[in-house]
């Protein structure tokens, strides 16, 4: 007797035709309509298209950074389309990690501190020595103590995949956005980062979304 597959696990990340508008009459721009799209657990997808087609939007709303006008976004099953400030807050906090095209990163603290500080937020049990192993990771490991106006551009860049990579070491993320394209990253740090994140996304179960 043939064995039959089990259920499909839930999404990760569901959008049910979500639509998001910029500007009003004639300047109006249509960024997402009817979107519908579910980023199931343990998944690498790729958000490709021009510039301006809505990826970034797409993103945005998906993770609770921006409101969608209508439609539903869940989060693990959770709906979050109208969640307060205070639980998306929350959510980001624990389910999703970001490396956003400008790195955001504190130009007050050094690279280490950089690292730690969303698993201070969190309350997560770390070590000096991994936040120092995260940077490592991305070859930083002789710039600990740099502040961002001291790296290149390259190297802040490292700094944010290393804080991303040290949330989701700590199981704090289930699902890890970028909004900036990644072949411009070193290409035998990003073989080494695109290797940890297919690891995580196989351990935890967590979709991770890439553009």
């Amino acid at each position: 007797m043939t064995p039959q597959p089990g259920p499909l696990p839930p999404p990760a990340i569901s959008l049910k035709d979500v639509t998001r508008t910029y500007g009003h009459g004639d300047a109006a721009v249509h960024a997402l309509n009817g979107v519908s799209i579910d980023f199931g657990p343990g998944t690498l997808t790729a958000v490709m298209g021009p510039s301006g087609s809505g990826k970034s939007t797409l993103l945005h709303c998906a993770a609770g950074l921006e409101r969608v006008d209508s439609g539903r976004v869940l989060v693990d099953e959770t709906d979050i389309t109208h969640a307060s400030d205070a639980d998306l807050t929350a959510l980001r906090r624990s389910r999703i990690g970001f490396l956003f095209q400008s790195y955001n990163l504190l130009g007050s603290l050094t690279a280490e501190e950089n690292v730690a500080l969303p698993l201070k937020l969190a309350r997560a049990s770390w070590t000096s020595a991994d936040v120092r192993r995260a940077l490592d990771e991305v070859v930083l490991s002789g710039r600990t103590g740099h502040r961002p106006r001291q790296l290149s551009g390259g190297r802040q860049q490292r700094v944010a995949i290393a804080r991303l990579g040290g949330v989701a070491m700590w199981n704090l993320s289930r699902s890890i956005m970028t909004t900036r394209k990644t072949d411009g990253r070193h290409t035998g740090m990003g073989r080494s980062w695109w290797g940890a994140v297919r690891f995580r996304s196989r351990r935890t179960g967590g979709a991770r979304r890439w553009r």
